[in-house]
């Protein structure tokens, strides 16, 4: 929820949190012709409430914007997954 990455494989992907509910997951390689899955949820697999949606970043071509909602639809700072497949 505050940007911090659990695990990442291969190493070397970050995450930012920009502001309340609002990331940037960099992948370190461009992103394009790969597909995404993002997803609630943390490292104590303990299921929230809310949405999460992604789309790539503008003018960062190795990165997905992450946007987190509660279920009211407002912005909140929550765990969520994010995979990339290529």
């Amino acid at each position: 929820s505050n940007g911090s990455v659990i695990s990442s494989v291969p190493p070397g992907i970050t995450a930012l949190r920009l502001f309340a509910g609002v990331y940037e997951v960099d992948f370190g390689r461009p992103i394009a012709g790969c597909t995404w899955f993002t997803a609630l949820g943390g490292d104590n697999f303990i299921p929230s409430g809310g949405e999460v949606d992604s789309v790539p970043r503008e003018g960062n071509a190795n990165a997905l914007f992450v946007t987190r909602d509660n279920s009211e639809g407002a912005a909140v700072d929550g765990d969520f997954y994010a995979e990339l497949t290529c």
